[in-house]
């Protein structure tokens, strides 16, 4: 599919911008714009940027016909110093972006670059602009729509890696350099900007904390009704994130597994797939990235404006995105670390053996509030580097490959002398005080619980949350819920459950509930949260002796709940 770029304004701060999540390019959707100081509705038509709207917050819907639909909640200040972009992901993405296409043009001795160039001002395409592999003899030009590829030639052996950089030189504009970290048999695709010559950019300063409120999100159109048993053993996945851009000034709004696959080939390294069972060190990877990402949106305060920065003071996040870290994200969608009820946030660090510290070589440091000592005997020898708490990246893929490795991360060759370990062993090993659990939109038969004090039941006469009389948060109130009751999702005889409602000019995602009180009625998702009970006691656990070195334990499973067993030896 060939995706056109819109748009010839010149950027400014406060100003709300659309772009096509894949190439880069300005985008053009319908937009309703709700105050939520005075409820007014403000729609624009086809839309590249919207910069007229009132300094306040804003719940924003944006629909576009080959885009899936994007509703983020905006906060606007005067002055504000940022440009606010909100990514919509293509319904189908471009031919040359398809992931099976990228693999086929991995080389072993070279790593495929590919991508787009914008105008950073106005994202349109940039043809003609020349790409060069530094270093290297490699290099090519952008074609009209801005597209460019090219493969980067490697000394390296394959599993190893090196960073490496592509320059990107235009009439007019300042030259660019991209680092990306180059493996033979790997691939990187870009979203570059080139700034115009004489164009400062005003950087934001980065603000370093925030406040411990929630953040509620607005509901996304992208649910819809699943006939699907209950998922109690499940929480509620936040659909979109805010990302704090500090080289630009800008905050983007992306889906929740888009951010995760621009983060992780910053936080984990790519090559590391190469090795036999290496995927499952990018699938812990992708875990403990969307976990973090998710318990920062949760820290979030209402009034803050983004929920995560995109430097080293939280997960780095880039515009450049590796086919082996993306296959993770897929493989791994929705998994998260619970502590109860609530996705935690899931440090790690480079290496967290505890060769100088309290719990000593072989060991690691999961917590803070311990020390917990975690036999970790893989990273034995080790000096620690980084804050040593959490999952240990390199022992991830020591434990995924069964290899030994040193330095930078690279030359895995001889053997460790442990078994391999897939991504759901690694997750429990090093957050073992944490659930793995697997988050999934909201289906009837769950059960859920208000959140926030004087929780708001609607509904019409007849049952519905939207006719042509009133609809969402125009149907009549028939009742309350206090923080922490409790109810279940139901079927509704009258209406589709859950429902989306948008003419009310709020967008929320509805379900039915019948609550523990007797009152049944419509509530929005974003104020509900699904209630984790906890897996039933196995039954009959019985201990066979086989021989010296060999028990057998065999039990009766209870409940569907749990997602795995582990034993313990005393």
């Amino acid at each position: 599919m060939m995706l056109a770029c819109f748009g010839c304004s010149i950027v400014s701060a406060g100003e709300i911008r659309f772009v096509d999540s894949a190439t880069g390019c300005a985008i053009e959707p319908n937009v309703a714009a709700v105050s939520h100081r005075t409820g007014r509705t403000r729609n624009f038509a086809r839309q590249h940027a919207v910069a007229s709207l009132e300094k306040e917050q804003h719940a924003i819907c944006a629909t576009s016909p080959r885009h899936k639909p994007m509703e983020v909640e905006v906060n606007l200040t005067e002055p504000d110093p940022y440009t606010h972009e909100i990514m919509m992901e293509p319904t189908e993405v471009p031919a040359e972006l398809v992931r099976e296409r990228i693999v086929g043009m991995r080389r072993v001795g070279s790593h495929f670059a590919l991508g787009y160039v914008v105008d950073a001002d106005s994202l349109q395409p940039l043809a003609n602009v020349r790409v060069i592999a530094r270093g290297t003899t490699a290099q090519t030009r952008t074609d009209a729509r801005g597209y460019f590829e090219l493969h980067v030639p490697t000394s390296k052996p394959l599993g190893d890696w090196e960073m490496a950089s592509l320059v990107f030189e235009a009439p007019g504009f300042d030259t660019g350099v991209q680092e990306f970290r180059s493996y033979s048999d790997g691939d990187t695709t870009f979203r570059a900007r080139l700034f115009r010559k004489g164009i400062k950019q005003l950087v934001a300063p980065v603000e370093e904390s925030v406040a411990s409120a929630p953040q509620l999100a607005i509901a996304s159109s992208a649910m819809t009704p699943k006939a699907t048993a209950p998922a109690n053993a499940t929480v509620r996945i936040p659909r979109t994130i805010r990302v704090q851009i500090t080289a630009t000034s800008a905050i983007q709004y992306l889906a929740m597994e888009d951010y995760v696959k621009h983060s992780l080939p910053r936080e984990w390294i790519s090559s590391w797939g190469t090795y036999t069972g290496g995927s499952n060190s990018l699938k812990a990877g992708a875990v403990a990235d969307r976990s973090y990402a998710i318990a920062k949106l949760q820290a979030a305060s209402t009034t803050a404006k983004y929920d995560i920065c995109d430097s080293t003071s939280c997960q780095v996040f880039g515009s450049t995105t590796d086919t082996r870290t993306d296959a993770a994200v897929d493989q791994t969608a929705g998994y998260v670390m619970v502590s109860g009820t609530t996705i935690t946030s899931t440090e790690y660090s480079s290496e967290d053996n505890s060769l100088a510290n309290t719990c000593g070589d072989g060991y690691t440091e999961p917590s803070t509030t311990g020390p917990v000592c975690i036999y970790d005997p893989v990273c034995s020898g080790e000096t620690r580097f980084g804050h040593g708490r959490g999952m240990c990246q390199y022992g991830t893929v020591k434990w995924a490959t069964g290899l030994k490795f040193a330095g930078n991360g690279s030359g895995g060759t001889a053997t460790n002398g442990f078994p391999k370990k897939d991504w759901i062993w690694i997750c429990n090993h090093y957050y073992p005080t944490l659930d793995l659990v697997h988050a999934t939109p909201l289906v009837v038969g769950d059960d859920v619980k208000a959140n926030i004090t004087a929780f708001t039941v609607r509904g019409n006469a007849d049952g519905t949350i939207s006719n042509a009389v009133a609809s969402g948060m125009n149907c009549p109130q028939i009742g309350t819920e206090a923080s922490g009751n409790f109810g279940v999702i139901i079927a509704s005889a009258v209406s589709a459950n859950p429902l989306q409602v948008t003419n009310d000019t709020y967008g929320f995602t509805w379900y039915y509930v019948q609550w523990n009180d007797g009152l049944t009625g419509w509530s929005p998702e974003n104020w509900l949260q699904r209630v984790i009970p906890a897996p039933s006691t196995p039954t009959s656990i019985v201990a066979t002796a086989i021989a010296t070195n060999q028990v057998n334990v065999s039990w009766v499973d209870t409940t569907g709940a749990e997602i795995g067993f582990t034993l313990q030896r005393a």
